[in-house]
């Protein structure tokens, strides 16, 4: 039989060219005011297109009221995409250390860290808050007036600070009456007193994610009972990790590890006194060290998680280390910090200064804000402004 013939036939006047895909073999010819298309083999698409259009021009139409652009077939609306949101982390203060028998560790600051999910609009206004590390105990031996770290945060993004660390006993060291480890970002860890069988428990990590922002924190370890009149404390939570359970009157307790961060690199975290670095890493909210006797050395959580009888790193939101018995002042967790980072074509004034140092880092190409307090002992604010 003869083969089939597909014709197509449309005014010249159109100004219409025709486009194939394909294996589609055709004539072209005109009749008159007509344009005639003869496809006479092959198979694919066909399409017209307007001619003496450009590729990528734009117009505004006026029935949709949207601009729309040429892609040489047909007109597209354009798609907006709002602007990414700003890298954000937000890290609260540190727990204090307790004077109670065989302290435990301070928690870590809880963490917050994300981006948002559109740049906000100009003129839009956040209150922020710089948290400061828990107090110390201080005063009378066995008051156990440490206190839990101060809060973060950014609008309504909130960094919950650090649990307070706990001891085996109150008012005498022949007293039995444990407390418990603080609850917060990180909880603050429990202790130990072999004198009279007694032991505290770590406290639970409160810190939630707080959309599109993800939450870190965990809890603090348990206090020891080694038997015979020694006293052991268990290591705050971190950011990274929990506090670990305080083992043995020789062996050291193992703090919470603290968490990473790549908002910043190391260049930047050491130019500033920001986070605690660590080979090519940048760590943040750490565990206090567990304390008691004797002085085992234990070791802070990275991320500025105090070491024995120290306090935590200003600046990173560690908890204090544990100290000796009875030891007063006992330590103080460490501050906090908030950074954002956000285009060079963006811009962020900031308002209502009290108590925190405002720096912006430029080197990778972005802005980098660093908002952290003028001292360990206050919590700053401020108002920023999009």
């Amino acid at each position: 039989g003869g083969s089939g013939i597909v014709i197509l036939r449309y005014p010249t006047s159109s100004s219409s060219v025709i486009k194939t895909t394909g294996s589609l073999v055709y004539t072209e010819s005109t009749d008159g005011s007509d344009t005639v298309i003869q496809f006479t083999e092959g198979s694919g698409n066909v399409s017209f297109a307007s001619a003496g259009i450009a590729v990528g021009e734009m117009i505004f139409n006026s029935t949709t009221e949207k601009v729309e652009y040429w892609d040489g077939f047909q007109w597209n609306m354009i798609k907006y995409e709002a602007d990414p949101g700003p890298d954000i982390l937000i890290v609260a203060g540190g727990g204090g250390a307790t004077d109670l028998a065989g302290p435990g560790g301070g928690g870590a600051g809880g963490l917050l860290e994300g981006t948002l999910a559109a740049y906000p609009s100009a003129g839009t206004q956040f209150s922020i808050q710089v948290g400061k590390g828990g107090n110390p105990s201080t005063g009378t031996a066995y008051s156990g007036t440490n206190t839990s770290g101060d809060n973060s945060f950014v609008g309504s993004y909130i960094a919950l600070g650090g649990g307070k660390s706990a001891g085996a006993c109150r008012i005498s060291i022949f007293a039995s009456f444990p407390t418990i480890g603080a609850s917060g970002g990180s909880g603050g860890a429990g202790g130990g007193f072999g004198g009279n069988n007694s032991q505290s428990t770590g406290g639970s990590s409160s810190q939630a994610d707080v959309s599109p922002l993800i939450g870190y924190g965990n809890p603090g370890g348990n206090g020891g009972n080694p038997g015979g009149n020694t006293y052991v404390g268990a290591g705050g939570g971190g950011a990274g990790g929990a506090g670990g359970d305080a083992v043995g009157s020789n062996t050291p307790s193992i703090a919470g590890i603290g968490k990473i961060s790549t908002i910043i690199n190391p260049s930047i975290a050491t130019s500033n006194s920001v986070g605690q670095v660590v080979g090519t890493d940048v760590y943040f909210a750490g565990g206090g060290a567990g304390g008691g006797a004797p002085n085992v050395g234990s070791n802070g959580g990275y991320g500025g998680g105090g070491s024995y009888s120290n306090d935590g790193t200003p600046n990173t939101g560690g908890g204090a280390g544990g100290g000796a018995n009875a030891s007063l002042p006992t330590s103080r967790g460490g501050s906090g910090v908030i950074i954002l980072k956000y285009p060079l074509n963006k811009t962020i004034t900031v308002s209502g200064v009290s108590g925190l140092t405002h720096t912006i880092d430029t080197s990778t190409g972005q802005n980098i804000s660093i908002f952290k307090n003028n001292s360990n002992t206050t919590t700053g604010t401020a108002t920023i402004t999009f």
